[in-house]
């Protein structure tokens, strides 16, 4: 009896344990230091270079429940990977406290990104008898900027731009207080230490005072003005949603033709009020990411015309800093929120460069916290009828860390340049996985510089250099060219991977799906990527068998007229595909000059270079059925070509007869299906032709995948960011196959460089 007491005693006990995952910037030490107060536990708690280090002593039996509540009960914002706990020698503390972060010489932590800012602090702006009364800049530890203010890690007030900001006696109370919010709230302050605003009209200092700002800001647009609005990640221009004239000014400023705006709402029930809205587009749309997401209004008339030209949604965010919620309450309607960049540069985000490339603006509002890490704003999309969620852009909010855990077994530190069109780069070191935000087209010359500067700041963030460097097989990517200057200088080896086997790569990593020893079929569809044999691919369907990537099937390859002109003009991508069909040539004749039809003809014989690119196909039939003969933006034929079929669904059911079409050896013939379209344009309405288009291309995976007697299916390419083909994929297949889309990672080229990270770990693994 004696024995047993003696055995369920608890007895006093020392433990190390050291956490790793997104621990930083989100009330982890604060969390920590009250649970071990509440668990009767002295001790102490640190940031690291590699995540949070505590070292406890207490009982026995308050070591086990305060390891249980850290993992049950850990912030909101934190992430948890892993803890590793080890007990240590005896160590006497007089108390738990928090002590200075520690440096390393390898630094790798979990970066953390911005945060929307918190119900709660958005009540104490709006409340008369709180002290940040009307601050637009009130944060706590659960809300506000992270990733785009750091300068150096562990994360601390120090490390940040934050750093030349002395916190005034009552934000250091708060700072101090166990039980405050704020407690080791890192980039606090208030009224009292505030970080200064300043308003520019034309250029010259117009005010300094932040309650008359806000007032000069909403009479401005009121008055139809527009004003540059430094944003968490960069500059966005505003002005009065319902204003066509200001709207058009800011198309001329960004020199953008008809590409659509996005809206800034006041509050989640002008939103209600206003749009169809799901319950899953509200949680994101209200959630700390703060997204952009694509709805469709209940009155197109009040929200397309110049914002969104020709289309049935637009995107829609709210609030997203204390500065938006304060002019957004007062205004109390929707403003213009974009990007203050002219199309094709990177986002302004210095003071400096915003007052001289924005002189066209009529204000500027800036204020003192540095950017170091631009982003732009998020966006979103969710499937029209099983409500998938798309990510279009992967930016601000979400980048540069993974909400689920990526992570690669290797002792090498890589760098992986990723791809042209939509530039984004991925770090891999100690075995932890960073992919940055959404950068650009790294075709124009702004972008390319904003490239490099970013990686050199994410480099020096983690104090490592890479041993290896990974790119695209296209020669003439920059991404690519810059990859291998980049091997040259620091002497390492580069390796070259082919586009769509790195988006192959990027959904088998993500659903974790290397190991399985079922093979899976990749679909792997987008627009131009250079393939194995020189030509240049985009309808691609691989296998991955026993860790091994075949390719086993493609659309029939087609002349590539007239290099990337190609995919600026749909007109031409109809005139590649139906180059031997009679029918469809005659009505192609009527998009082109006497003289243009000569030469296009000439050019499409001549053609050493072809292409089985599922988007242009996309863009050929766009352009058959009279939607878009000529893009005005990226992806506009083939958002134009989903929109129709969605309007023959509202009338109608998500079955219809398909196109036909022939496979052989793997390679897929449409000339049957363009044929058919020719023959029935007539006939039919073009939205149901760009409905039984979205069949046909299910019908041809279903036909692909019996072939191979493959019941696993994965999706990866720009073609899955349309919402309609995702729902019909599931609509008609799940129940036959397993089927694998994208959900952090974009499906378009972003993904590329986080694809070429996980071919190379998964082909150099032993």
């Amino acid at each position: 009896m004696n024995d047993q007491k003696q055995s369920t005693k608890s007895v006093l006990k020392s433990q190390k344990i050291i956490i790793h995952g997104r621990v930083q910037g989100v009330g982890f030490r604060p969390f920590i230091y009250n649970l071990a107060h509440q668990n009767s536990l002295d001790g102490w708690i640190k940031n690291t270079h590699n995540g949070v280090e505590i070292h406890i002593t207490g009982l026995d039996k308050n070591h086990q429940k305060f390891i249980e509540l850290i993992q049950t009960n850990a912030p909101q914002h934190s992430v948890i990977r892993s803890i590793e706990v080890e007990d240590i020698q005896l160590n006497t503390f007089l108390d738990f406290e928090i002590l200075p972060s520690k440096e390393g010489t390898e630094n790798q932590i979990e970066l953390t990104p911005d945060f929307g800012v918190c119900d709660i602090c958005v009540e104490e702006i709006f409340n008369h008898s709180n002290s940040r009364l009307n601050y637009a800049f009130t944060t706590c530890t659960q809300c506000g900027p992270r990733y785009s203010i750091i300068e150096q890690l562990p994360f601390d007030r120090h490390t940040t731009s934050m750093a030349s900001y002395d916190m005034c006696p009552r934000c250091k109370s708060e700072y101090q207080n166990s039980s405050d919010r704020r407690f080791h709230g890192q980039i606090n302050s208030c009224p009292d230490c505030s970080i200064p605003m300043r308003l520019y009209f034309q250029n010259q200092l117009d005010e300094t005072n932040p309650e008359r700002i806000c007032e000069k800001v909403i009479e401005a647009w009121n008055k139809g003005m527009v004003v540059a609005t430094k944003g968490l990640g960069g500059y966005l221009l505003t002005t009065a949603a319902s204003n066509q004239e200001s709207v058009k000014h800011i198309r001329k400023i960004k020199h953008r033709k008809s590409k659509p705006f996005a809206v800034m709402c006041p509050d989640i029930k002008y939103v209600h009020d206003n749009f169809h809205i799901d319950p899953k587009e509200e949680v994101f749309l209200k959630s700390s990411v703060a997204p952009i997401v694509l709805l469709q209004p209940k009155n197109a008339s009040t929200f397309l015309g110049q914002i969104a030209p020709g289309l049935d949604k637009i995107g829609v965010m709210l609030p997203y800093t204390p500065l938006f919620h304060l002019l957004l309450n007062k205004y109390s309607k929707p403003i213009i929120a974009t990007s203050a960049n002219r199309t094709h540069d990177p986002i302004i985000y210095e003071d400096k460069e915003a007052l001289i490339r924005l002189s066209e603006v009529d204000f500027i509002l800036t204020y003192d916290r540095e950017i170091s890490f631009p982003q732009d704003d998020s966006l979103i999309a969710f499937s029209p009828f099983k409500k998938k969620q798309i990510t279009l852009r992967r930016s601000r909010g979400l980048a540069p860390s993974f909400q689920q855990s990526f992570s690669f077994p290797t002792d090498k530190t890589i760098l992986a340049f990723g791809a042209d069109m939509k530039g984004a780069f991925a770090y891999c070191t100690n075995t932890q996985v960073y992919l940055s935000q959404y950068l650009g087209d790294l075709s124009h010359f702004d972008v390319q510089q904003r490239t490099e500067i970013m990686i050199e700041r994410f480099i020096g963030l983690f104090k490592t250099k890479p041993d290896i460097v990974l790119v695209d097989k296209h020669p003439d990517y920059f991404s690519t060219r810059l990859g291998q200057d980049y091997s040259v200088s620091n002497e390492i080896p580069v390796y070259h991977f082919q586009h769509h086997r790195t988006h192959f790569g990027a959904i088998l990593s993500e659903h974790d799906l290397w190991n399985n020893e079922f093979p899976i079929l990749g679909i792997i569809w987008d627009g131009t990527g250079l393939g194995d044999d020189s030509n240049i691919w985009g309808g691609e369907f691989f296998i991955k068998e026993n860790s091994q990537i075949s390719r086993v099937g493609h659309l029939k390859y087609s002349s590539y007229i007239a290099g990337d002109k190609m995919a600026k003009e749909p007109r031409l991508s109809a005139l590649s595909f139906s180059e031997e069909i009679s029918e469809v040539i005659e009505l192609l004749k009527e998009k082109f000059t006497k003289q243009e039809w000569e030469n296009y003809l000439l050019l499409s014989k001549k053609s050493n270079l072809l292409t089985s690119s599922m988007g242009r196909l996309f863009d050929a039939v766009a352009s058959l059925i009279g939607l878009c003969d000529v893009n005005e933006y990226e992806g506009q034929a083939a958002i134009l070509l989903e929109q129709a079929a969605l309007r023959f669904v509202k009338h109608g059911s998500l079955d219809a007869e398909p196109f036909s079409f022939t496979i052989e050896d793997g390679v897929v013939d449409i000339k049957s299906m363009l044929r058919q379209i020719a023959q029935q344009k007539p006939e039919i309405t073009s939205e149901e032709i760009a409905f039984k288009f979205h069949i046909t291309l299910v019908e041809i995976i279903r036909r692909i995948a019996k072939e191979h007697k493959v019941n696993h299916l994965a999706f990866s390419g720009g073609v899955f960011q349309n919402g309609l083909l995702v729902d019909l994929l599931f609509h008609k297949l799940e129940n036959d196959f397993s089927l694998y889309f994208h959900q952090e990672l974009s499906p378009n080229d972003e993904n590329i460089a986080f694809g070429q990270l996980a071919l190379f770990i998964n082909s150099h693994s032993s």
